[in-house]
């Protein structure tokens, strides 16, 4: 299976600068922590070319993350102008020519560039991670993040042998269709794409984006037999405005769209459990109440949807010994009322928002979205044919992430 980590545990010791780098995982860590860090997307065997996405970049410590071995390699940086890393980020890609520097375009206000993606380009083929973290130091220490890192995947994507920093284009044409292309490399990963980006997207390109999309996977693919009693969970890091009401966009298209099953009709959505931190969750997190500034749910949104209250439940990951680590991971899921049966798994950078999930307009006909978002999709029926470790058989069919095969 693909692995999906989370970031690190209440125990972790501020880690050296080798350590951010190279990550080990075994100092510190409790049994049942399955830590990873930035040092574990950037294997350096064979790779030719990196593609880093994401909203908040700290370009010093970005650089300094990679081994020195990879510092020439060619790299694309992909954000909003918006950042307010920008002019460093420009000051950084004219001092150094393997750095390139795109603007993810924002044409509606209000919108982020908030998708968080590494995408890595090897001559076996191309790996991507979709992951929930920053790229600044905070995000990665006494943090809950969540990663998905799929093995490399030959697959012709790329036009007349375009290289992959050169498919990276975001003219108006051109925008999504870089992510079309991910979300078939992530196909041969056993996951599905789940991405946003704005506008308003109609007819056929409305499934293709936001919780339509998402609402159109489950409709296509779950075969789970899910009953309406099992609830949809849903875990994030900030709140944007949902409405005066729940049933304005929370009850209504939203968990419409999430409570969808193929060839069951579902009836009312599902009961709504929102998984945010309360004020004593921040005060005895591991950062105290500086943890609360991955958090930001103003008093401004709060104050005129306090219904909310009666939906939320409060962060605790007492099994992976994280409930004092900040919760920055956004997941979805719906499973059954004693939590033993799983219906589907989203990992994404979406938070629970409008502007990240998108809303319908005009009688659902479109469906407007402002910001760029990513996430993948886990069925459990895509991994039926998972079959047990054998110490005397050969594997000879993929190489592992040392480039090596199995031949006893």
């Amino acid at each position: 299976m693909p692995k999906s980590t989370q970031g690190t545990s209440e125990n972790d010791q501020k880690p050296s600068e080798e350590m951010k780098r190279q990550l080990n995982e075994e100092e510190d860590m409790p049994p049942t922590s399955s830590t990873r860090g930035k040092g574990h997307c950037l294997y350096c065997s064979e790779k030719r070319e990196q593609v880093d996405f994401n909203f908040m970049i700290d370009p010093e410590w970005l650089l300094s993350c990679y081994p020195k071995e990879c510092r020439h390699l060619p790299l694309l940086i992909v954000t909003s102008r918006n950042s307010s890393s920008w002019e460093e980020l420009k000051a950084v890609a004219k001092q150094s020519p393997n750095v390139q520097l795109v603007d993810a375009p924002l044409p509606i206000p209000y919108g982020s560039h908030h998708s968080k993606m590494i995408l890595l380009k090897y001559s076996s083929g191309v790996q991507v991670v979709i992951h929930t973290a920053n790229l600044i130091d905070g995000d990665w220490f006494q943090k809950t993040q969540g990663q998905a890192a799929f093995k490399p995947i030959r697959v012709r994507i790329f036009r007349n042998g375009a290289t992959l920093l050169a498919s990276m284009t975001f003219g108006k044409r051109s925008k999504c269709l870089w992510l079309l292309n991910i979300d078939l490399v992530v196909f041969y990963c056993r996951v599905y794409f789940v991405a946003s980006v704005p506008g308003r997207h109609q007819g056929e390109n409305m499934a293709n984006w936001g919780h339509a999309k998402l609402q159109n996977l489950l409709r296509r693919h779950l075969k789970v037999e899910v009953d309406s009693s099992w609830p949809l969970v849903c875990q994030f890091s900030s709140i944007g405005s949902l409405g005066s009401t729940a049933d304005k966009w929370l009850l209504g298209e939203f968990s419409s769209s999430l409570g969808q099953a193929s060839g069951q009709q579902m009836g009312s959505s599902p009961t709504v459990k929102l998984i945010y931190p309360c004020v004593e969750d921040v005060r005895c997190s591991l950062e105290g109440y500086e943890g609360g500034g991955c958090l930001p749910y103003s008093y401004k949104t709060a104050f005129k949807q306090d219904y909310l209250k009666r939906y939320l439940h409060r962060w605790r990951s007492e099994c992976n010994g994280r409930s004092r680590a900040c919760p920055h991971i956004k997941s979805y899921l719906r499973c059954n009322e004693s939590f033993d049966k799983l219906a589907w798994f989203l990992l994404t950078s979406a938070n629970l928002s409008k502007a990240a999930w998108g809303s319908y307009e005009k009688n659902a006909t479109q469906i407007f979205i402002r910001s760029f978002e990513v996430g993948v999709l886990y069925l459990p029926h895509c991994f039926l044919s998972d079959e047990p470790w054998i110490v005397d058989i050969a594997y000879l069919d993929a190489s592992d992430s040392h480039g090596k095969h199995w031949d006893p």
